[in-house]
């Protein structure tokens, strides 16, 4: 009997090892050989930039160009000015600047707490990236500069990966995708991932003073309150993924008034080192009462999962009044305060809670965490060294090491809702006749987020209307409510169909409405033209689908031009035969099942030459 039960808890652990194996924090980073790589030393001359005859670094930063790759020969490079790379990347050409392979390179800004104090000039930061695309940063160490060690300024697409960033004078990296004091514009850049950095000791403690660069731009530091480890001021969608982040002078991560942040596998400790510093380990959000209004569409929609926050000065996980935030196993230990903070809206589930000073409030949203359950928890170690550092046994379901099933960091973005509002071109399944809509399922990851909820005749304008037994606006928002709530979604809009007389003002006028209303459901409005009629004398749908284009130049939104390709496919086609409806007459307008499917898969592939998140959904 005793023997059974041995073999049972061997088998148990060898199943519990086999679905937990995921590392917490940063880990090892290899960069390869690239036999092309411009080639730097801290010693370089000359112009070659190879490895027999290395050039400066500053110099090969003019030689850069898409698909790049420039290695930093190991060694102390002690900065003069901010690395500001002046190219950008692109997806399938980016550009690279990392460490030599199994080399060390080290930029230092020579910057110290008296220096700053005496009034000369300061390095702001290590590596500036502003108004740049598909960048990596990798294996570098960055320290002493007199402001951040990385700077990611109104750029997308950015990847530090393996870095050593600390003892910088703010915060270790700093991701501003957008105005924040201005939230009701959509923020325009993210998609930027941090992943397997180490960062820490970055603190503006002791130095409240006002300090000018070489820029002549004037900067303040306070008393430990503006220097966190990884600071996503604003901007979207930007992942945060596998870091180590401890003693910095304010938080771990505070993700501020981003949106649809993505925070996962991090080990965030012992910050609040400065006097003035909050002191929480990740902060999920701002900007909930911004100018008293509730409806700003920024601090919103975090998702924070698989962590552990310990022995923080405050808070492990900390809502900062951040909005539809989702807390799901994460592990909060001998912080300074509560554990987990939360508000009506934030999904707070599986999590535990071990020995923080004060205790977590439960709230309607919490679901299976620590506090609720009571199981008693006993972790293997609590020797944050050890790979077995606050698992346990106990409460399998419950913590950072939590086997989750349903989806992993891995894929590159949550899978979200996608809505439909439409024409019978977007939704029909009648009598041969089908829409796109019905057949854009078969190309999504999982078809069962796909909502179509577009109606046969309806205009911009009708669809707002009332329809017994329809689809319209108000049983679509409801189940936006209800099928949304924590993570956010799509609004695909087509109309321009049915619309008519010319009317382009009132077009525009709703469609606004729909934009405006849909991100206040916290979901991102994607606008579509009108697909094209299979009619060649009027195929074109008049102004209407530049509406379309203009207001989403306008409002910063994504675009899918369906009529210009949809046009540009079907002017080629011999007959229309293949994919038109056919009764005994031409229809010139709506699609048989295999017109659906063609026009769904455009959809699709505008959908992937749009946006990478976006492209995510889709298979």
């Amino acid at each position: 009997m005793i023997a059974h039960k041995v073999i049972l808890i061997m088998l148990f652990l060898v199943h519990l090892y086999a679905n937990t194996s995921e590392i917490i924090g940063a880990r090892e980073v290899t960069s390869s050989h690239i036999p092309t790589a411009l080639i730097v030393s801290n010693n370089g001359t000359g112009d070659l930039c190879t490895l027999k005859n290395p050039c400066a670094l500053y110099h090969a930063l003019t030689k850069l160009k898409a698909g790049s790759t420039l290695y930093l020969r190991g060694g102390l490079y002690n900065l003069n000015k901010s690395l500001k790379v002046p190219i950008s990347g692109t997806k399938t050409v980016p550009i690279m600047i990392a460490s030599y392979p199994n080399e060390q390179a080290i930029l230092n800004g020579n910057q110290s707490k008296n220096s700053l104090k005496e009034g000369g000039e300061i390095i702001r930061n290590g590596i500036h990236l502003q108004g740049r695309e598909y960048i990596s940063i990798k294996n570098l160490e960055i320290t002493h500069m007199g402001a951040r060690g990385i700077n990611i300024l109104y750029s997308s697409h950015i990847t530090v990966e393996g870095c050593k960033i600390h003892d910088n004078f703010l915060s270790g990296i700093t991701i501003y995708g957008g105005n924040f004091d201005a939230p009701y514009k959509p923020y325009k850049y993210g998609y930027n991932t941090l992943k397997d950095n180490i960062i820490y000791n970055n603190s503006d403690a002791g130095l409240s003073l006002l300090q000018k660069d070489k820029e002549g731009h004037t900067y303040s530091y306070e008393e430990g309150d503006n220097a966190d480890g990884i600071s996503v001021s604003s901007g979207k969608y930007n992942r945060i993924i596998h870091n180590t982040v401890y003693a910095n002078a304010d938080d771990g991560i505070d993700l501020w008034r981003s949106n649809n942040s993505y925070v996962a596998y991090n080990m965030v400790y012992d910050n609040g080192r400065g006097r003035g510093g909050n002191g929480n380990g990740i902060k999920a959000g701002g900007n909930r009462h911004f100018d008293n209004k509730e409806d700003s569409p920024n601090g919103k929609l975090a998702i924070v999962e698989h962590n552990i926050a310990f022995k923080n000065k405050r808070i492990g996980f900390d809502i900062n009044s951040g909005k539809k935030v989702t807390y799901q196993y994460n592990t909060a230990w001998e912080n300074g305060a509560e554990g987990f903070t939360s508000y009506d809206d934030t999904m707070v589930k599986n999590n535990l809670a071990v020995g923080n000073a004060k205790r977590t409030i439960i709230k309607a949203k919490h679901k299976n965490n620590s506090w609720q359950t009571a199981t008693p928890i006993t972790f293997i170690t609590t020797d944050y060294h050890d790979r077995d550092f606050l698992r346990t046994t106990d409460a399998i379901d419950q913590g950072a090491y939590a086997t989750t099933p349903s989806r992993s960091y891995h894929d590159d973005y949550p899978i979200v809702p996608i809505f439909l509002i439409g024409d019978s071109t977007v939704y029909n399944n009648t009598r041969g006749e089908q829409g796109w809509g019905s057949s854009l399922a078969i190309f999504m990851k999982n078809p069962k987020m796909l909502f179509n909820q577009a109606r046969s005749g309806a205009s911009s304008a009708s669809y707002k209307n009332p329809a017994k037994n329809h689809h319209d606006w108000e049983s679509t928002k409801q189940l936006i409510k209800k099928e949304s709530s924590k993570n956010g979604g799509y609004l695909f809009i087509q109309f321009g169909h049915n619309n008519k007389d010319k009317n382009y003002q009132a077009f525009y006028q709703d469609l606004k409405s729909y934009i405006s209303e849909a991100k206040a459901l916290g979901l991102i409005p994607v606008l579509i033209t009108p697909v094209a009629r299979l009619w060649k004398y009027d195929a074109s749908h008049k102004k209407f689908p530049q509406v379309l284009r203009d207001l989403a130049r306008e409002e910063h939104l994504l675009l899918l031009d369906l009529n210009k390709k949809s046009r540009e496919i079907f002017n080629t086609y011999a007959s229309h035969d293949a994919v038109a409806k056919k009764f005994g007459y031409d229809d010139h307008t709506h699609f048989n099942p295999k017109g659906a499917d063609i026009v769904a898969s455009w959809v699709k592939l505008l959908a992937c030459e749009s946006d990478k998140q976006l492209c995510s959904q889709f298979k």
